[in-house]
């Protein structure tokens, strides 16, 4: 993996994604990531209580060395599905 400074972080909450493992519902998820973007890596925000994932694309601005990493500003929502 090529690691880039065309970077945004993804707060995501844990129940959503305990949720997502643990539920036997169709579940659809909806999101404005760009395609193709990279998982670059993972981490926990404490603070916040969320997972972080920072994602790379082409398209984000470059982010300055000892810059902070922007948040993504789209939407991404999960809805249950019925089967």
């Amino acid at each position: 993996m090529t690691f880039t400074n065309k970077l945004k972080r993804v707060f995501i909450d844990p129940e959503l994604l305990f949720h997502l493992v643990s539920s036997n519902k169709k579940v659809f998820i909806y999101n404005e990531l760009p395609e193709g973007c990279i998982l670059q890596r993972t981490a926990y925000d404490e603070e916040r209580n969320k997972v972080v994932l920072l994602i790379s694309h082409d398209s984000f601005e470059p982010v300055p060395e000892g810059a902070i990493i922007p948040e993504f500003a789209g939407e991404i929502l999960m809805k249950d599905v019925e089967n």
